[in-house]
Formats: structure tokens, sequence, C-alpha cells
């Protein structure tokens, strides 16, 4: 079941305590489990790789194109500390600092390139970890230094 309706006047619903949703007229009630796949579904989608991380650094969501750019799977990283893999990330200096950093170029391993971006993540006000996006420019990088 993935919903069901009532006749009810725009209600607030929270699911798993991490999702707000207000919905005129109608009420929906989402099996957490669905909430989550759809969740993974959009933050794949996304054309950056996407890596979020708790206040202490253990990796909480890793997309596929962060798989695919790193070469680590998922299942590799998840729940272990970023810094075990990338002891110099962007989104360890953003942990600890809890300051922003927009298009920071970096060479995460020999020949290639990103451009990343990190921020700090807080919920309720309270430090709650941090999130990066890295784009691939390497063939970007290539190209112009072809120029």
């Amino acid at each position: 079941m993935h919903g069901y309706k009532s006749g009810d006047i725009a209600e607030k619903i929270h699911i798993r305590g991490e999702v707000n949703m207000v919905l005129n007229d109608e009420k929906y009630y989402f099996q957490p489990e669905y909430m989550w796949k759809r969740q993974d579904s959009i933050i794949d989608a996304i054309y950056e790789a996407v890596c979020a991380v708790d206040k202490d650094g253990i990796v909480i969501i890793w997309n596929t194109k962060a798989e695919r750019l790193y070469g680590i799977l998922k299942e590799e990283i998840i729940g272990k500390n970023i810094e075990e893999f990338f002891p110099d990330a962007v989104i360890n200096i953003v942990r600890k600092s809890k300051k922003t950093i927009e298009n920071k170029y970096h060479s995460p391993r020999e020949g290639s390139y990103i451009l990343a971006n990190a921020l700090p993540v807080y919920v309720d006000g309270e430090f709650a970890g941090a999130v990066s996006t890295d784009r691939d420019i390497t063939e970007v990088r290539m190209l112009h230094s072809e120029l």
C-alpha cells in the first residue's frame, strides 16, 4: 500500500521524523520504505556525484554518479568513514570547519579533476554533517590543455 486518501483538509504529515509534507484536500500515508526508495531514486538522478556524511564523517549517502566517478560502490563506502577513502576530501574540510566551500578545483586521484561544492547540514539548528556534489571536469580540462 503506497497511500491512503482521506477527505481531510490540509494537514502536516511527519514521516520518519525527517520528511514534512503539506497536502491540500487529501491526506496520504506513505510507507517509510517507499519514501527511502523514492529519495534514493531522486539522488541517483542528479548529474553530479553526491556524498553526505554525518557529523562523525560516516558516509550516509553515495549516489550512482559517485560510484562511477570514484569507482567505489555504495556497499563499500556507506557506513564507513569518508577519510578511509579520501583523507583530503572537501567534505571533510567542511565537516570540521562548518563552512561552505564552493567550486573548489580538486584532483582526488591522478588523471581526474573535479569541481566540488560542499556545505554543512543542520537539522533543527544542530550540526548534523555535510553534503558535497562533485562534477567531473576531467574531459573539459583535457580539451582545454589541447587548445
